[in-house]
């Protein structure tokens, strides 16, 4: 028997890993998900699956980042950006590992972290996937634990505030009051996810990212078809009569998808029975071209990803939009106001206190599409603001007018000669919302 035998025994045992609990082994660190990875130990192999966590899983260094490896005893996995050598891990699971089958014994072994050069970073989809988790492993305690929404007097009674008052409120004030959650729930109103945030800019519209509305529709098709806005300051519930994204963040994501499709069609090709050694020049290249491909349009997505929602209730506050984006030079200051919740915990709960977060961030770029006042933002900002969703917000200069609308965190990349674009996040500029006044019907709204 071999030194891996003697130490994990023949049974086939499975580890947990993560920072809630329930987990095998927990690891209480900010950076680490609450469910984030699991290891599978059959006889001599020792597998390692990453559980859609927010931060990755890497072995052997950071950069090398896995969804599913085989790894020795003798390799250091890294969860987020915490090591952990994998004797140490088996050591801490010891006393509390419940023997069990494989739970996937026809599933490939394969390691897939020679993509990790093409993950496509379409913000809010991770969102998503952890409510799907949430939803499937706790169903009875989200019900009792979530407030009765369509029985609470207190969501519809509006602020009563006359229009000609507005001149006496602060920009804290205003804010306050023009920011929603845009709020998503299941038909019987005991289910309700927090997806992002809005602002009002007119009597009727409040704009927002192209990113929530998509992550909405998505929501929509897992059967929570209730959509509200919902102001914290105020108590107020908004219904919903129409959204509108701008129609080129609809075709840049449609041809982000479709790059990432070809590129992984490709690698499952050939990742089991490689290409002879006189196509692999050519192999590479068709790889390049659809990488290529998807960080062009992932640049035109961030560009477009605006979107306008419609109120069937008038707005008695909203914010300045600055359209001009006039001296928008490096280092200029910024602040990201937005109703931003832990990503990780997406659950609304009206009675909890929720205050408006401030991001704050220095521009590092602004780039604009030629000939055009289209453009985006690249700003630092502090890396924590990854754990949070501020997906929606809005950009402003101190003195209050709204510059952008936050998109994403930057995606790390390779090549970044800033080191704070590892760190900050990207950001459209307002102009594109003037182009989507009209509303549409394109997902379902409040009736």
């Amino acid at each position: 028997m071999n030194s891996r035998s003697r130490e994990t025994g023949n049974e086939s045992m499975v580890i947990t890993i993560g920072r809630a609990a329930d987990n095998t082994v927990v690891i209480d660190q900010s950076n680490v998900s609450s469910h984030h990875a699991r290891i599978t130990i059959n006889g001599d192999q020792i597998l390692l699956d990453d559980l859609g966590s927010t931060n990755g899983t890497s072995v052997g260094s950071l950069e090398n980042k896995v969804s599913r490896k085989e790894i020795g005893l003798d390799e250091t996995v890294y969860f987020g950006s915490s090591p952990f050598p994998v004797r140490e891990l088996l050591a801490k699971a010891s006393d509390t590992t419940v023997s069990q089958p494989d739970p996937e014994p026809n599933r490939p072994t394969t390691s897939k972290s020679h993509r990790v050069g093409l993950i496509i970073p379409i913000a809010g989809l991770g969102i998503l996937l952890m409510t799907a988790w949430f939803i499937a492993s706790r169903p009875d305690e989200l019900k009792s634990s979530t407030k009765d929404l369509a029985n609470n007097p207190e969501l519809n009674v509006p602020e009563d505030v006359e229009p000609a008052l507005l001149t006496e409120f602060t920009l804290q004030e205003r804010i306050d009051r023009a920011l929603f959650l845009v709020v998503v729930a299941n038909p019987e109103q005991d289910i309700a996810f927090r997806v992002g945030s809005c602002f009002a800019i007119e009597e009727h519209n409040l704009a927002t990212s192209g990113t929530v509305v998509r992550a909405v529709r998505e929501f929509q098709r897992n059967g929570y078809s209730d959509l509200y806005l919902f102001n914290p300051k105020t108590s107020e519930k908004l219904a919903v009569s129409a959204i509108t994204v701008h129609p080129r963040y609809e075709q840049a994501t449609d041809a982000v998808v479709a790059a990432q499709r070809a590129y992984d069609e490709i690698i499952d090709h050939y990742e089991l029975e490689p290409p002879p050694i006189e196509d692999i020049e050519k192999v590479e290249a068709e790889l390049l071209k659809h990488k290529k491909e998807a960080f062009k349009f992932l640049e035109t997505q961030t560009v477009y990803d605006v979107a306008m929602i419609r109120s069937q209730t008038s707005l008695k506050h909203w914010l300045t939009l600055d359209s001009t984006h006039k001296n928008l030079r490096p280092n200029l200051k910024l602040i990201v106001y937005g109703l931003a919740f832990d990503v990780e915990d997406p659950y609304f709960d009206p009675e909890e206190n929720v205050a408006v977060s401030q991001l704050h961030g220095r521009v590092q770029q602004s780039i604009h599409l030629k000939g055009s006042i289209d453009g985006r933002l690249i700003a630092s900002a502090d890396s924590e603001h990854r754990d949070s969703n501020f997906l929606g917000a809005p950009i402003s200069r101190e003195s209050g007018e709204v510059v952008a609308i936050y998109s994403r965190p930057t995606p790390p990349s390779e090549n970044a000669e800033l080191p704070d674009q590892q760190t900050g996040f990207e950001a459209p500029l307002v102009a594109p919302l003037v182009e989507i006044s009209a509303p549409t019907f394109d997902i379902k709204v409040s009736k």
